[in-house]
């Protein structure tokens, strides 16, 4: 796509069920992951049993996989079910609720990509052409991929050069979306 400029561009819009599980079970044990991202939206509460000594097992366990979902963020990442140890167990034990609870937020998304019946729909490109016009600020070609998390509020993280994360909250309120996208854009060389 390009924007008024004509300078080429892309927005890569996707959801990862193995951040989601991670960050589930960031908040079933109280960890706390490297972004500072708010609790999981809706919450989810899983009983599991561990002594401190696994728990301790399990974040190392977690930081690894966490990591490592970062590195590869999308939805065909599928790294949770093959864990191993204790971090493992806990997840095959609640993998079935999490899925469910998964893939219901990954359905939100992309409802709330749908366009609404009497409303206009808005789109990236419009939004990037009004900047321009307004600003006479032409930017430069770019690529995003925008990782959409479940989380509470309305976050929206540089994690690294092109990769950003941000909740679904923000993502379906389409206006302040595209505006966080052109904000950080113009504030920082893509």
């Amino acid at each position: 796509m390009s924007a008024v400029s004509g300078a080429s561009w892309s927005v890569n819009l996707d959801y990862s069920h193995d951040l989601a599980f991670a960050l589930a079970i960031r908040d079933t044990f109280g960890f706390t992951d490297p972004l500072g991202l708010p609790h999981i939206d809706p919450p989810l509460t899983f009983a599991v049993g561990q002594d401190s000594r696994e728990v301790a097992e399990i974040e190392r366990q977690w930081r690894a996989w966490w990591d490592l979902a970062m590195a590869s963020p999308g939805h065909e990442a599928h790294v949770a079910l093959t864990l191993a140890g204790p971090l493992g167990e806990v997840v095959r034990g609640i993998s079935a609720e999490i899925l469910r609870w998964s893939s219901d937020r990954k359905r939100e998304l992309a409802r709330s990509g749908r366009p609404v019946p009497g409303r206009p729909r808005t789109r990236l490109a419009d939004a990037l052409r009004e900047h321009e016009q307004a600003t006479g600020v032409r930017l430069d070609g770019f690529q995003l991929k925008i990782i959409a998390l479940p989380v509470a509020g309305s976050i929206f993280v540089p994690v690294e050069a092109g990769l950003i994360a941000a909740s679904i909250r923000l993502i379906s309120d389409r206006s302040s979306y595209f505006g966080k996208i052109i904000s950080h854009l113009t504030q920082s060389p893509t």
